[in-house]
């Protein structure tokens, strides 16, 4: 017997703070549309009808045909049909291996329960009446459609529920990697700054610029206080636009008390009001962050992060990379006091760099020795920096790809993939280096290779089909028309930079921009749909088979108009233009291969705009 009202394990996933296994199914389904449904099915088949849940409850009001209401009013479907179904339920409820109890009556009519089930799961019951006396075939028949109809309702609301599930943890992880590469790319500029021979004044305006514009503040400053009067000098500020100046001048400025603070102090909106933050919500800040730079005799060096707009909460990513940033000021600024002192900048160097959230390794640009490797880096490739061949990895690398400044590592031993970026950098003690950080993406090409398995037996299997039919494609390479109205072209086949941090460096298609979310997708050419589905990383997607290992594909759609078997003629409207998957924008992903092999579109698509 299923389980009563319990999901498939493979859904049992958090949506948001709350998990799929904890959805009702009034949640899922909308009774109303359910009501409705039933009303319909039994006008169509002359039975009355009643759904249940899996936790016995009523989900639809009997529907009774107006031919069977009796004039004084009373309930048409008698107390002996209604004994006998709820007798035929419980027989269906109470733990045996029946899924259906059908009782024929007396005067000829029926009565019956079904448990209806997806995996094992009970989801529903129906108790249906037959007060018109229908054969005993035809009402089994009319058992069978009611349960079929119920399971293609149920899996087409739990497909939606998943794929929104999953289409928003894409989303999420895109998000992630989009940050990390910006704390990265953040985290250079400022490491950089340690070997500028600017004035200090210049490195440390530049400093607070690549600071606030990371974490996104309204205001910044560094004060110098000064010990023997309460006042003050703005020694940098910045701004973001739109925001003026608080001070009318920059020395001798009024010192705020919280200024004075011996370790760093964090604010966020949620705690104003409590004691010590009255001055802070005088001066009209909704969140500030206080970071002691440098303590002297003479009066210490402050560093004031400002929200002021609207509020804020910081998050411990913000005031980690705040503290570390600061770290990088402090050595930038001992430097300048003490020269011979490079221990401190290296320390907090290799602090940050451990805590990327991805494999670093830097190496002299001129003799090509190893300066730093982080942690994860050590630990990923352990037995690579043992036998001194990592560096011959990476170079086999950089050499295939060398016109890019992303490329593809594959370590054949672990049968894993990386993403490799390499950025020139002035180290620590000024020696001109190569950092290298790289992304392990593995998940992502083996859930690219099954696609594009699940592809070629799609198409095998079509190809076989017809065969055995005796249809044949006609497999002439070309014949394309554009997909969509736009002709411009943002990317094309081959290697690239990954847009926004979120895209394929090794890119297999044409993206085709300025669409929006509404322009229709054509068929570029007649052929039978082989996949029409969803995943994480192409989103919406269609494939059509034209023949002979020749397809085409539409990645990122909004919608889709189109269903596996499906034949389409050319320019027939596939589906609609989107961003699902991993998409920086709306786009067309559009993808040809002849004979097996990906062809870049614009071998035949030649009147377009180029855009990359």
């Amino acid at each position: 017997m299923p389980r009563k009202g319990v999901f498939p394990e493979y859904l049992k996933e958090k949506q948001g703070s709350k998990k799929v296994a904890e959805i009702s199914f009034r949640e899922l389904i909308d009774p109303r549309r359910l009501q409705h449904l039933q009303n319909e099915f039994c006008k169509v088949t002359g039975v009355a009808a009643v759904c249940l849940d899996s936790e016995n409850q009523v989900v639809t009001e009997p529907y009774v045909d107006k031919t069977w209401k009796r004039l004084d009013g009373e309930d048409p479907i008698s107390t002996e049909y209604h004994r006998k179904a709820a007798q035929a339920l419980d027989r269906v409820q109470a733990g045996s291996l029946e899924e259906q109890v059908v009782e024929e009556l007396p005067d000829g009519g029926h009565v019956a329960a079904v448990a209806v089930s997806v995996e094992n799961n009970t989801i529903l019951y129906w108790q249906v009446y037959d007060l018109k006396k229908i054969d005993t075939i035809s009402f089994y028949q009319i058992l069978d459609l009611l349960r079929d109809t119920s399971v293609d309702i149920y899996r087409d609301r739990m497909s939606c529920f998943s794929a929104e599930a999953e289409s928003r943890r894409s989303r999420s992880a895109e998000e992630e990697m989009s940050r990390n590469l910006h704390t990265i790319e953040a985290t250079t500029e400022i490491v950089q700054l340690l070997d500028s021979d600017e004035q200090i004044e210049l490195a440390m305006n530049k400093w607070l610029k690549i600071l606030s514009e990371h974490i996104r503040v309204d205001t910044a400053d560094i004060f110098q206080l000064h010990s023997d009067t309460d006042t003050m000098n703005v020694v940098c500020e910045w701004r973001a636009p739109g925001q003026i100046s608080y001070f009318d001048k920059i020395n001798g400025v009024e010192v705020y008390s919280f200024l004075h603070a011996e370790k760093p102090l964090v604010v966020s909106t949620d705690s104003l009001g409590n004691a010590g933050s009255k001055e802070i919500e005088e001066i009209g800040m909704k969140a500030v962050m206080i970071f002691p730079i440098l303590k002297q005799e003479s009066g210490n060096m402050v560093l004031s992060l400002n929200h002021r707009t609207q509020g804020h909460v910081w998050s411990m990513a913000e005031i980690k990379f705040t503290a570390d940033a600061v770290k990088i000021l402090q050595s930038i600024l001992t430097r300048r006091i003490q020269k011979n002192s490079l221990a401190g900048s290296y320390a907090a160097l290799e602090e940050i760099l451990d805590n990327v959230g991805c494999a670093i390794y830097v190496t002299d640009q001129t003799t090509g020795r190893m300066l730093f490797a982080n942690q994860i880096l050590k630990n990923t490739f352990a037995k690579e920096l043992l036998d001194h061949n990592f560096d011959a990895l990476l170079q086999s690398s950089v050499r295939k790809e060398k016109t890019k400044s992303v490329s593809v590592v594959y370590h054949a031993e672990k049968e894993t993939w990386y993403d490799l970026l390499c950025k020139e950098i002035a180290w620590v003690d000024g020696k001109k280096a190569n950092l290298y950080s790289l992304y392990d993406i593995t998940d992502k090409k083996l859930y690219q290779r099954r696609i594009e398995q699940q592809v070629k037996q799609m198409q095998k299997k079509l190809e076989e089909q017809m065969a055995a039919e005796g249809k044949k494609y006609n497999t002439n390479p070309g014949g394309y028309i554009w997909p969509v109205d736009s002709r411009y072209i943002t990317s094309t086949v081959g290697g690239r930079n990954s847009p926004g941090g979120v895209g394929s460096t090794n890119h297999k298609g044409t993206d085709i921009g300025r669409v929006g979310y509404t322009s229709p997708v054509y068929a570029a050419k007649a052929g039978t749909v082989i996949i029409s589905a969803y995943n994480k990383y192409r989103g919406n997607y269609v494939v059509v088979s034209h023949g002979s290992g020749n397809t085409t594909t539409y990645q990122h759609l909004s919608s889709r108009s189109v269903s596996v078997g499906t034949y389409v003629a050319q320019g027939q409207v596939v589906g609609i233009t989107g961003t699902t998957g991993v998409s920086s924008g709306p786009h067309l992903h559009f993808e040809i291969t002849e004979n097996g092999q990906i062809i870049n579109p614009l071998k035949y698509l030649t009147d377009y705009i180029k855009g990359w």
